[in-house]
């Protein structure tokens, strides 16, 4: 652990590294005496005579041609205030685990409440950033339960943060409550940007819990606060999620308005953006049954992304396989989904995993393949065993249940019941 140093001992190590002796720092009112006594931490250090000392190290370091440049504030600071400078600083930008685990060291030795959670806020940023959203979901919860009741400039951040944990693992309801507690906060704090935020979140919880109309309030909300100028992601993402809204409550005329003045406004973008608009314009064209201007727009953002965008290509892959499927071409459909299922676990991308799986399902339930429907759903309860989803795991059971006994094996069933079930 790194030397945080009294006055004393800093005066001490300064005075050494000057290669200067006690009665070097003497002066009218200071008498080697009273060095050694600070030196020793019997004695007080005074801002007259930290001033005086600062002038006497500045001088002998100019002598010496070292660049020192200290005064005062340096003199006085205390172990703790020099513990918490030193933490604070090396954890403003990306620190790494060992820095972090560093700092959270010091906080406990030293008391420092604020560095504590500094660092578990960064420790829960850092799991969060390589998607592992139950190991940051314990760091946020710990900053959390730290902060004081007179002191939440960190908490709207917090509850904003653990709802993207939860919105991310797939548990929306849970996670809309997260994003209340961040908007509320966020007002009572002024902290504009967590607002805006958990606003657009809100919107999207609702979008995901299937009410389209509150979605559409909370998006409208936060295209208000947008600047679409300055902030052209964060509008292209809002507008998508307003247009979605209108397709699945079929307004498909207002979706469709939406997506055009998007394009407008891309004006022939080939970005990340524009990968996502064609991508939900599709989606759109199926309902109206244009499945070619569909897989066109699909093939748009398959391009964009395997060029720029690989994290969300398996997007581009999956919902172009379901309007493949639509059309009836399910071999083919089986490729990209398989493809894209690839892609969404090494990206961590839950959602699409998951509606890989139940594409594939889909697709055995019409050809009536019994084992691969099997299959299929085994990998599905496996995921939901993981994640802990027991809504999940008790559907899955049962479909898997119902396959065995529809085949006469009372074994295999049994053995899920009571391994899942019961």
């Amino acid at each position: 652990m790194n030397e945080f140093l009294t006055p004393g001992q800093r005066i001490k190590k300064i005075r050494k590294l000057l290669n200067l002796k006690q009665y070097d720092l003497q002066g009218k009112k200071v008498k080697r005496n009273f060095i050694s006594m600070i030196e020793n931490g019997k004695r007080g250090l005074s801002i007259e005579t930290a001033r005086y000392l600062a002038e006497k190290f500045n001088n002998r370091a100019n002598e010496l041609k070292i660049n020192l440049h200290i005064d005062e504030s340096n003199l006085l600071m205390t172990q703790e205030e020099e513990a918490r400078q030193y933490c604070l600083n090396k954890l403003k930008d990306n620190p790494n685990l060992e820095t972090i685990d560093f700092a959270f060291d010091v906080s406990v030795k030293f008391n420092l409440i604020d560095v504590g959670i500094c660092a578990c806020i960064k420790k829960g940023d850092y799991y969060f950033n390589y998607k592992e959203y139950s190991k940051a979901a314990i760091y946020y919860v710990k900053a959390l339960n730290n902060i004081n009741i007179t002191d939440k400039k960190n908490e709207s951040y917090i509850f904003n943060r653990l709802g993207l944990c939860k919105m991310n693992e797939l548990y929306y309801a849970e996670a809309l409550e997260f994003f209340n507690m961040a908007y509320s906060s966020a007002i009572l704090n002024d902290d504009l940007l967590t607002r805006k935020n958990s606003i657009y979140n809100i919107s999207l919880c609702y979008r995901k819990l299937y009410n389209f109309k509150s979605s559409i309030k909370y998006i409208n909300e936060f295209l208000i606060l947008c600047d679409k100028d300055i902030e052209d992601t964060n509008y292209v993402y809002a507008s998508v999620i307003k247009a979605n809204n209108y397709r699945d409550l079929k307004e498909f005329d207002k979706a469709l308005n939406i997506y055009e003045n998007l394009l407008v406004y891309l004006n022939n973008d080939k970005s990340s953006d524009a990968a996502y608009v064609y991508d939900n314009i599709g989606l759109l064209y199926c309902e109206y049954f244009e499945y070619e201007k569909a897989l066109k727009c699909l093939e748009v953002s398959q391009k964009i992304r395997t060029e720029i965008d690989i994290e969300n290509l398996a997007k581009s892959l999956i919902d172009k396989a379901n309007i493949l499927i639509m059309q009836n071409k399910n071999d083919e459909a089986l490729i990209l989904i398989n493809l894209g299922i690839d892609l969404a676990k090494k990206h961590k991308d839950f959602e699409y995993e998951l509606k890989g799986y139940y594409l594939i399902i889909d697709i055995h339930k019409k050809t009536g393949d019994i084992k691969k429907l099997e299959n299929i759903y085994l990998k599905v309860l496996n995921i939901a065993k993981v994640r802990k989803d027991y809504k999940e795991i008790i559907d899955i059971s049962s479909k898997l249940c119902l396959i065995y006994l529809d085949e006469n094996d009372i074994k295999k069933a049994k053995n899920i019941l009571t391994g899942h079930i019961i």
